[in-house]
């Protein structure tokens, strides 16, 4: 069953260590993306390349970069994270919490 409609997907709360780059290009039609609660240690480099992404929680991982570039403006929750770096031109971002 392919599922490129896909406009919502909740992941939270699964013990998640990594999101496969394909997820992006695959649900080309995502909007809201929640892996809240999981153990992501970094987020895939093309999420700047969606077009259709308007929220990504990432509440309480163990990310503590974001890739340089994530494209045009959605809002991401990044609270509970132990963020190291947060490249300069991710400020364009339409909100950071």
């Amino acid at each position: 069953m392919r599922l490129f409609s896909l406009q919502f997907l909740f992941l939270q709360e699964n013990s998640l260590h990594v999101l496969p780059e394909e997820l992006f290009p695959t649900f080309r039609l995502l909007r809201r993306l929640d892996v809240r609660r999981n153990k992501l240690t970094c987020i895939p480099a093309n999420i700047g390349d969606h077009q259709c992404l308007e929220v990504l929680l990432l509440q309480d991982n163990q990310i503590s970069t974001l890739p340089p570039h994530l494209g045009k403006e959605f809002e991401f929750d990044v609270r509970e994270q132990n963020l190291k770096l947060l490249h300069s031109s991710n400020f364009k971002i339409g909100g950071i919490y």
